[in-house]
């Protein structure tokens, strides 16, 4: 359940709002490192990869989920400055906590009913709850 309505999110509410106003104005480094949470039971549940090749990142309770597309501009970066060490990029980074239902609605009207069990659902198994 978390995972299925996860990519519905990401790919009908995340992707198709990119450049929409929970995304303006959100070009923050990301770190390129895998996200410590990535060892935890959150984070193997949920992943470390979106798929899609438009470059993003997916912060939800602390992790950061990074797309396909991120990870190859790392790999162009890293072609082109040789020697160098790239640490982060300036990329667009969406909080799951600024997502707001209106946003969904608006975007993906059939994601609006399980929303609040999701975010239940993501809670518990961060262990907030």
């Amino acid at each position: 359940m978390v995972l299925e309505y996860l990519d519905k999110l990401e790919r009908d509410v995340i992707i198709k709002g990119q450049g929409d106003l929970f995304v303006t104005g959100q070009r923050k480094y990301v770190s390129v490192k895998r996200s410590s949470l990535m060892d935890t039971k959150f984070g193997k549940t949920l992943g470390e990869v979106i798929d899609t090749d438009i470059v993003i990142a997916f912060e939800i309770y602390g992790l950061i989920r990074k797309s396909r597309g991120f990870m190859k501009h790392v790999g162009m970066l890293r072609k082109q400055n040789p020697g160098q060490q790239i640490k982060s990029i300036k990329c667009p980074l969406v909080n799951f906590s600024q997502i707001r239902y209106e946003d969904i609605a608006r975007l993906a009207p059939h994601l609006m009913q399980g929303f609040p069990e999701f975010k239940e659902r993501l809670l518990k198994l961060r262990g907030f709850k």
